[in-house]
């Protein structure tokens, strides 16, 4: 009988393309604001909340303190005293360089200020996969001049393989 404490047993790497497969399952589900059920509608972050629910990684994101307020909030301001997107997200996620974003990781975005960050979405081999007010569902867009002008930080998901996320879009 084995001890399951001595166990030294490790998780090989989440490939890239498994959190893109992940996240385009969620193509067309309907957009709301603080939405976090897979059944029903889901924001930018609860993508990224339900993708690694998903890949079977901890997704305790300390919603509680998350600010569902409108996007010309305080809240986004890096000031230091508001939860920002940025802080939100450096919980559970690996904060990376914006320029080693690729396929899998998680770019934020400036939307209407460059100070605020209150967009995010997954980059794939084709753009980008996100949910906004805009398209009202989650949708895949190409990851043109208007997305990579406005990335402010960029995210990993723990456990993502590192190697082999050059995208294209």
């Amino acid at each position: 009988m084995t001890d399951d404490s001595t166990l030294n047993l490790v998780r090989p790497p989440i490939p890239r393309m498994a959190v893109v497969d992940a996240a385009r399952t969620y193509i067309g589900k309907p957009w709301e604001w603080g939405g976090r059920n897979r059944w029903n509608a889901i924001d930018c972050i609860g993508l990224l909340v339900l993708v690694a629910e998903d890949l079977g990684l901890p997704s305790k994101w300390g919603m509680d303190g998350y600010t569902f307020s409108s996007y010309a909030s305080d809240s986004y301001y890096f000031d230091g005293h508001e939860l920002s997107m940025r802080s939100l997200m450096a919980k559970p996620l690996n904060q990376i360089e914006v320029s080693d974003a690729g396929i899998g990781d998680i770019e934020c975005y400036w939307i209407r200020d460059r100070k605020i960050v209150c967009h995010c979405g997954i980059v794939t081999d084709r753009g980008v996969i996100h949910t906004h007010q805009g398209s009202m569902e989650v949708i895949e867009t190409e990851r043109g001049s208007f997305w990579k002008r406005r990335v402010k930080c960029a995210f990993r998901y723990p456990g993502v393989d590192a190697e082999g996320g050059v995208a294209n879009g």
